[in-house]
């Protein structure tokens, strides 16, 4: 799977009929001055077997500014999904500066919108002080 194709941006044509492409809600995000899609990194770790959602969220870091984070929640009984198998699946199939520096485990669900979608602001409020209260997994 191209994991890079899963980021879609969308136009939108104005009165004249001109059109203007926007960046998505879950637009890139800037890890180290290097352009990240959160997207093609929650393709990714969704496509590994035992994984019910993901949300990637940006997290503090003093060396590059901001460095991907996972947030994962796994299938119910899906005992063997952990922070390592994760980080290697991700080696697999994503370039380097690509795999998450953090990789966090909840059992509960990811928060949600009313439309169903993942609520990425109210996670980032929940993991604002991600570098504080977890090691980073790599």
């Amino acid at each position: 799977m191209n994991y890079a194709a899963a980021a879609v941006y969308s136009g939108q044509a104005d009165c004249v009929g001109a059109n203007h492409v926007r960046r998505p809600a879950q637009g890139p995000d800037y890890f180290g001055g290097i352009n990240i899609s959160p997207v093609e990194l929650e393709a990714a770790i969704a496509d590994l077997d035992g994984v019910a959602e993901v949300a990637v969220i940006p997290a503090p870091d003093p060396r590059f500014g901001e460095t991907p984070a996972a947030i994962v929640v796994a299938e119910l009984g899906r005992e063997d999904i952990n922070e390592m198998r994760v980080i290697t699946h991700c080696a697999r199939v994503l370039a380097d500066y690509k795999v998450p520096r953090y990789v966090v485990l909840r059992t509960d669900p990811l928060p949600r919108l009313p439309s169903g979608k993942i609520a990425k602001q109210v996670v980032r409020e929940q993991y604002r002080d991600i570098a504080e209260r977890f090691a980073k997994t790599r």
